[in-house]
C-alpha cells in the first residue's frame, strides 16, 4: 500500500465530516457497516493481503469512534451543564480580538466556571472594546449559550455575550509567552500598513499578508465571492508557497550546508504560518510543504496525495471537530482537485498549443504554460469545490477562471511590496520606500475591484443555486448527458452542451421575470419580540427589528443573505431592544434609509443624518409595488403594509388592537410575536407566529380563530404575488 497516510487520512476527514453534519443514529450505521465489511474483508485472503479496504473500513470505524468520544467527553458535558445558565467565568485570550462589524469577539481559553476548572474553549461578544491583550486573564460574569458550528470547530464550546458597559476584570499575567510577541508583531505590521494605506487597501493587504480578514467590508468580499477569488483573501497554500519560494532562494544563497538551508526553511515555514493565526488552511499548507522540503532533504520525492492526508490527521487527531471549519473543507478540496487533476489537465492543453510555430519560442512558451497551470488549477480546484460552495454558499462563480488569470499572476509581487511595506514603514530614513510599496499595493487593490466589477457584471457571472431553477438545469443536463453518452458522437455532446446552456438561460430568465411580480416575507425567530423583512427584486426593508440580544444574529443572517445595494429601508418600532438591533444593521449594512421611532420627537421627520425620526402615523413608499403605513397609537407601532392586492398588517406585542380603527382589521395576513390585546376583533386568511417553543405554539393556538390558516416556525419564509 503507497499511499496509506493519504488513505487514512483523507478517510478520516471525509467520515468526520459526516459524523458533523449528519444525525448521530447515521453515523453510527455508517460504523456498524464499515466495522461488519472489515471482517468480511480481513476472511478474503487477496483482499486482506492488498490491504487498501481492509484499512479504509476501520478507519472509518475509528474515525466515528473518536468522533463520539470526543462529543460524549468533552463538548455534551460542557454545554448541557453551563447552557442557559449565568455564571462567573475566569479566562485567558490567547488570540487577538477582532472586530466583526457586529461585535468585538474575544476567544478565551477557559480557567474555570463558578470555580470549577473546565477544559473549553468560549466565545465573548461585546459592543465595547475591553482593551485587553493577548494572554491576559479576564474574569467576567454573564449568562453562557451553546456555540455556532464555526465556534466548535475552533474548541469553543460556549458563548457569552456582554453587549453594553462589559464588566471585565483584567489580570495582567508576569510572563508572557513566545506566542505573545509574535502576535505583538502582528499587531504592529497590521498598524504599519494602516498607517502607510487607506482603510480599504489596509485590510485588503492585512487580509493577503497577515489572515486578518474580518475587517473587509462586506461588498468586497461579496465581490470577491462573486467572481470565484475569495481564496486570495485567505492565507494558505499560495500564499505559503509564495513566501516559501522566496525563503528558498534566499537560503540557498545564504547557506552551502543544504540541512542548515532545510531547517531554516522549515523554521520560516512554521513561523508564517503563526503570524498569520494558524488557521487550518494555513496549518495543511504547512505540514504539506515542511514534507516537501524533508523530501528533498533526503533526496526523497514527496507524494502530494500522502501529505495531504498526513496534514489531514495531524490537524483531525488533535480536533476532530475541526471539520465544522469551512474553510477547512475548502482548503483540502481544493488542494486535492489541484493534485489529481491538474497536471492532466495542463498536459492536455499544452498538447494542444505544441501544434502551432510560435510554441518554438521559449520565452512565449514558459508564458502559455504558466497561464495554462493557472487556468488549469482554478477549473480543477472549483469542481472539486463544487458541492461545498453549493451546499454552504448557495452558488458559485462561472468567471474563476478568467479572473485568476487576470489577478493571480501578480500575487507574489503584491505579497512581497506588502510585506516591504509594512516592514520599511519602521525605517524612519527610508520613508520614500515605503511610499514605493504602497503605491504598488494600491494600484493592485484598485486593478483587483476594476476587474471583479467588470467581469461581476457579466450575465450569469455568478450562478445562485438555491433557487429552483439550478435543480430543473442539473436534472436535465444529467438527462442530457447520459443521452449523448448513449448516443457517443460529437454532435450529441456538441447538442447537449447548447441545450444545456439555453436551459440555463431560461430558467434564469423565467426565475428573475417571476421574481418581477413577488415580494418574499422572512420572519426569523428573534426570541423575545418580532423582526420582519420583506424583498423585492427593487431592494428589501426591514420593517419591525427586535427581540432577544442572544438572537441577533437571526436577523442580521437573512439581511446578510439577502442584501441588496439599492433602496434599503431600516424601520425601527417600539419593540424590545429595537434599538439594539437597529444599531447593529445600521453599522453593519449600508442603508440607504433608517426611521426610528422616538415619541418624545416633536414632530415626525426630524432628520439625523439619513435617520428620520417618527412618533406621528407616517406613510413610506418602499417601492411602486409596496408601500407601509405606520399607525402609532398609546406608545405602540401598528404597520400595515400594501403590497398589490394583498394587505399585511404587524401587530406589536404591546398594542391593543381595540385602539386600531376598523380599517386595518381585516387583512390578508397577520404577523405577531404572540398574543396581543383584544386580538379576536382582527380576522385574516394567514397568520403567522415565529418560533417553535412553547409559548409560540401556545399563542397559536389561542390566536388560530382569527385566521383560515396559521403558520409557525424558526425561520419563516412567504411569497406575497402581486398582479401585473
Amino acid at each position: 500500500m503507497k499511499r496509506l497516510l493519504g488513505l487514512t487520512g483523507l478517510t478520516c476527514l471525509c467520515v468526520l465530516t459526516a459524523c458533523f453534519y449528519l444525525s448521530e443514529a447515521l453515523c453510527i450505521a455508517i460504523a456498524a457497516g464499515a466495522l461488519a465489511l472489515f471482517l468480511i474483508s480481513m476472511l478474503i485472503p487477496s483482499v486482506r493481503k492488498e490491504g487498501t479496504l481492509p484499512v479504509a473500513f476501520i478507519t472509518v470505524v475509528l474515525s466515528v469512534v473518536l468522533f463520539m468520544g470526543v462529543t460524549y467527553t468533552k463538548v455534551l458535558p460542557v454545554q448541557e451543564k453551563f447552557n442557559e445558565k449565568t455564571c462567573t467565568v475566569v479566562a485567558t485570550q490567547k488570540r487577538e480580538v477582532y472586530n466583526s462589524e457586529r461585535f468585538y469577539i474575544y476567544e478565551l481559553d477557559v480557567d474555570t466556571i463558578d470555580g470549577e476548572k473546565v477544559n473549553t474553549g468560549l466565545t465573548l461578544f461585546t459592543y465595547e472594546h475591553i482593551f485587553s491583550e493577548p494572554y491576559d486573564k479576564l474574569e467576567f460574569t454573564s449568562l453562557l449559550t451553546k456555540s455556532t458550528a464555526s465556534e466548535l470547530s475552533r474548541g469553543l464550546y460556549l458563548r457569552a455575550f456582554m453587549l453594553f458597559d462589559p464588566e471585565v476584570e483584567i489580570i495582567k499575567p508576569s510572563y508572557k509567552p513566545l506566542m505573545y510577541h509574535i502576535m505583538n508583531l502582528r499587531c504592529k505590521l497590521r498598524t504599519a500598513l494602516y498607517m502607510e494605506l487607506s482603510p480599504d487597501v489596509a485590510a485588503f493587504s492585512s487580509a493577503l499578508f497577515l489572515g486578518e480578514k474580518h475587517s473587509l467590508p462586506l461588498e468586497f468580499k461579496s465581490l470577491l465571492r462573486t467572481c470565484g477569488l475569495s481564496h486570495i483573501v485567505v492565507v494558505s497554500g499560495l500564499h505559503l508557497s509564495i513566501i516559501t519560494a522566496l525563503m528558498t532562494k534566499y537560503y540557498k544563497r545564504l547557506f552551502k550546508n543544504r540541512f542548515v538551508c532545510a531547517g531554516f526553511i522549515i523554521l520560516s515555514i512554521i513561523f508564517f504560518a503563526l503570524l498569520t493565526g494558524f488557521g487550518f488552511p494555513v496549518i495543511r499548507s504547512a505540514v504539506m510543504l515542511i514534507i516537501f522540503t524533508v523530501g528533498n532533504l533526503i533526496f526523497r520525492r514527496s507524494d502530494s496525495i500522502n501529505s495531504i492526508g498526513a496534514a489531514a490527521l495531524i490537524i483531525l487527531l488533535f480536533n476532530p471537530y475541526a471539520v465544522g471549519d469551512v474553510g477547512m473543507l475548502l482548503s483540502f478540496s481544493a488542494t486535492l482537485g489541484i493534485v489529481v487533476w491538474s497536471n492532466r489537465l495542463s498536459e492536455n492543453v499544452l498538447a494542444f498549443f505544441e501544434k502551432f510555430t510560435f510554441m518554438s519560442f521559449d520565452l512565449v512558451n514558459k508564458t502559455v504554460s504558466y497561464f495554462v497551470n493557472i487556468a488549469a488549477c482554478s477549473i480543477c480546484a472549483t469542481l472539486w469545490t463544487l458541492p461545498i460552495l453549493i451546499l454552504v454558499f448557495g452558488g458559485f462563480s462561472l468567471v474563476t477562471v478568467i479572473s485568476n488569470l487576470l489577478v493571480v499572476p501578480f500575487m507574489t509581487v503584491v505579497i512581497v511590496c506588502i510585506a516591504l511595506c509594512a516592514l520599511t514603514h519602521y525605517i524612519s530614513f527610508l520613508p520614500l520606500i515605503s511610499d514605493l510599496f504602497a503605491f504598488v499595493v494600491r494600484l493592485y487593490y484598485h486593478y483587483l475591484v476594476f476587474v471583479c466589477e467588470a467581469l461581476s457584471k457579466l450575465p450569469f457571472a455568478y450562478i445562485e443555486t438555491d433557487k429552483p431553477y439550478f435543480y430543473i438545469w442539473l436534472s436535465l443536463t444529467l438527462m442530457l448527458v447520459a443521452v449523448a453518452y448513449l448516443i457517443n458522437t460529437k454532435n450529441a455532446y456538441r447538442i447537449t452542451v447548447i441545450f444545456s446552456a439555453l436551459i440555463l438561460v431560461w430558467g434564469s430568465l423565467a426565475y428573475n421575470l417571476r421574481r418581477e411580480s413577488v415580494l418574499t416575507l422572512y420572519v426569523p425567530d428573534t426570541g423575545t419580540a418580532l423582526s420582519v423583512v420583506i424583498e423585492s427584486s427593487e431592494g428589501h426593508a426591514v420593517l419591525c427589528c427586535g427581540g432577544s440580544i442572544w438572537k441577533l444574529y437571526s436577523l442580521s443572517n437573512v439581511v446578510e443573505d439577502i442584501f441588496k445595494s439599492d433602496r434599503n429601508v431600516l424601520v425601527s418600532t417600539s419593540e424590545e431592544n429595537s434599538y439594539v438591533f437597529s444599531e447593529n444593521l445600521v453599522n453593519e449594512f449600508d442603508y440607504t434609509s433608517v426611521l426610528l421611532y422616538d415619541n418624545s420627537v416633536e414632530k415626525t421627520g426630524e432628520s439625523d443624518a439619513k435617520i428620520t425620526y417618527y412618533s406621528r402615523n407616517h406613510t413610506v413608499n418602499l417601492w411602486d409595488k409596496a408601500c407601509v403605513e405606520l399607525i402609532v397609537s398609546e406608545g405602540s407601532v401598528f404597520e400595515y403594509v400594501t403590497a398589490g392586492d394583498t394587505e399585511l398588517l404587524i401587530l406589536p406585542e404591546d398594542g391593543d388592537c381595540e385602539n386600531l380603527s376598523s380599517t386595518y382589521r381585516n387583512p390578508d395576513i397577520i404577523i405577531t410575536h404572540g398574543y396581543v390585546e383584544n386580538i379576536g376583533l382582527m380576522s385574516c386568511d394567514t397568520l403567522i407566529i415565529p418560533g417553535d417553543d412553547y409559548l409560540a405554539l401556545a399563542s397559536a393556538e389561542v390566536c388560530a380563530p382569527i385566521a383560515s390558516r396559521v403558520i409557525t416556525g424558526t425561520d419563516i419564509t412567504y411569497d406575497i404575488k402581486l398582479k401585473r
